[in-house]
């Protein structure tokens, strides 16, 4: 494992396996789904490899890969990987990502257009957390094209989170709980606007 200090892989795997454990309970993620990331101290990128199972992640399914992308150690990072970096590149504030296809924010988003009505509730917590939200296009899960999209959806420092349309919620936080905090928090506004059929006016 040159390049980066074990001890940090060992740190890092031990937050992103709490995580991801947690983010599976709340339904958040399910079986392959979802990816996360977060920046080791020096730089180095932690981040899920292709096709673990969030929920019962294990040391050998994490990849180490530096900011230009180059593989450290592991093997098959997330097809989302240029994502993360993408982001990584142009937030330095940011410090972990949790990428998840949340049930309730998916419904939400297939019922209407995001990007017009969401969180569109007479609810404080909505007006707070429907600022921190940008939304990017549709596009290829894994492709060059989503990764660009997220990029310039994260660009402005007050977007803590991105709507990937047709896709899922990125998280974009200075460490992984926080990232899952404000997932949860969407996630739960979402099911009130399911629940109340208040989509807002197309």
């Amino acid at each position: 494992m040159a390049g980066f200090d074990p001890a940090q892989f060992h740190d890092g795997f031990e937050q992103m396996r709490a995580i991801l454990h947690q983010a599976w309970q709340k339904d958040l993620v399910a079986g392959f789904s979802g990816n996360a990331s977060l920046v080791m101290p020096g730089g180095n990128i932690l981040i899920t490899g292709s096709g673990a199972a969030k929920g019962r992640l294990m040391a050998q399914n994490l990849c180490v890969m530096d900011k230009g992308g180059r593989l450290l150690a592991g093997q098959n990072p997330s097809s989302e990987a240029k994502m993360h970096l993408a982001i990584y590149a142009i937030r330095e504030d940011c410090r972990a990502i949790l990428h998840t296809p949340p049930p309730r924010l998916l419904a939400r988003g297939l019922k209407n257009d995001l990007q017009k009505s969401f969180l569109d509730l007479p609810l404080h917590e909505a007006a707070v957390f429907g600022k921190a939200l940008a939304v990017a296009p549709a596009a290829e899960p894994g492709s060059r094209e989503l990764a660009d999209g997220a990029a310039r959806a994260a660009r402005d420092p007050a977007t803590r989170a991105v709507w990937l349309t047709n896709h899922g919620l990125c998280a974009l936080r200075d460490n992984l709980d926080t990232a899952l905090a404000l997932s949860e928090e969407m996630e739960h506004l979402a099911g009130i606007q399911l629940a109340c059929g208040l989509f807002g006016k197309v």
